[in-house]
């Protein structure tokens, strides 16, 4: 269900990631989002660049945080036209036409 946080965090997680490394902010970029049980937006965003922990503060001076909400983050990563068994036989990585790829 592409309306779940696990799926709708992850995805926007990479675009995020993506972001920062196509900014420049380092080579190996992990984002960490948080949902609270019930919260329909994340609690927290962080991530790990090149080995070095960054806070939201720092995120968003490298990159715009796009809106965090599931629905929100649903609407702007299309997800409602994404051809889910093509995506899963091809992978969700590497293909810029994705848009959490972006």
């Amino acid at each position: 269900d592409p309306h779940k946080v696990d799926r709708v965090g992850a995805l926007r997680a990479r675009q995020i990631a993506v972001r920062l490394a196509r900014a420049g902010a380092g080579n190996s970029v992990t984002v960490w989002l948080g949902y609270l049980p019930g919260q329909e937006t994340a609690d927290f965003v962080h991530a790990e660049v090149d080995g070095e922990f960054w806070d939201e503060g720092r995120i968003g001076k490298a990159v715009t945080i796009p809106d965090l909400s599931l629905e929100g983050s649903f609407i702007e990563l299309e997800l409602a036209s994404v051809k889910w068994t093509e995506l899963l036989r091809n992978g969700y990585f590497g293909d810029e036409k994705l848009s959490w790829e972006r």
